[in-house]
């Protein structure tokens, strides 16, 4: 609980600071993805903003079957964690799990770190609130590295967050402090302002 009193708007900040592309920027350089796609993964990214989260699956689903359709593993590994970060938010942790999972290992197959390192983030997300902090602790701490190695400021800086309320609910004080002021410094230099490397997902 102190952690979360002490640092609770920690969070507030950084998501404020902080920008995210779009799918046409993300994968402008390969010229792969038919524009309708492209328009369809982000009318599920605004349904998801706006907390539409039956009709953005239905989106993302669609998206899915195209990505696969044109054999683009990224965008099948983007949207297959778009839609396990939605049945996160729906407390639909098995399904979330499951589509997170799949997604991991295809972000993995891809080397496609950046999504490598979202998905561990968002499962953590969904082992934390399992009250499966060992797991929760592992995958945080794999999207950290991930991070670090592809200077990725801001999923740095959230994934630090994360690791600090495990370490608090976990009563070990002096690590989620730690964490805690790790990611302060982000916050103080304001490096993350132009955070380019990760998709909407890592807000959720």
């Amino acid at each position: 609980m102190f952690f979360r009193r002490k640092f609770a708007w920690v969070i507030a900040i950084t998501l404020a600071l902080s920008s995210s592309p779009s799918l046409a920027s993300r994968y402008a350089e390969t010229q792969t993805i038919p524009d309708a796609t492209i328009q369809l993964y982000q009318q599920g990214i605004e349904q998801f903003n706006r907390g539409q989260f039956p009709e953005a699956l239905k989106t993302f689903d669609r998206v899915l079957k195209q990505a696969r359709k044109i054999g683009d593993k990224k965008l099948e590994g983007t949207t297959l964690t778009q839609i396990g970060t939605i049945y996160r938010r729906l407390g639909l942790y098995s399904q979330a799990i499951e589509f997170l999972e799949q997604a991991l290992a295809i972000n993995i197959a891809s080397k496609d770190k950046v999504n490598v390192g979202i998905t561990l983030y968002n499962l953590g997300q969904v082992y934390e609130r399992l009250g499966q902090y060992d797991r929760a602790l592992e995958s945080f701490q794999g999207a950290l590295a991930i991070a670090k190695n592809t200077q990725n400021l801001f999923l740095e800086a959230t994934t630090l967050h994360n690791l600090g309320q495990v370490y608090d609910k976990l009563a070990r004080y002096d690590r989620a402090i730690a964490s805690c002021n790790k990611q302060l410094l982000f916050i103080n230099k304001r490096a993350i302002v132009k955070w380019r490397d990760a998709p909407s997902t890592i807000l959720a």
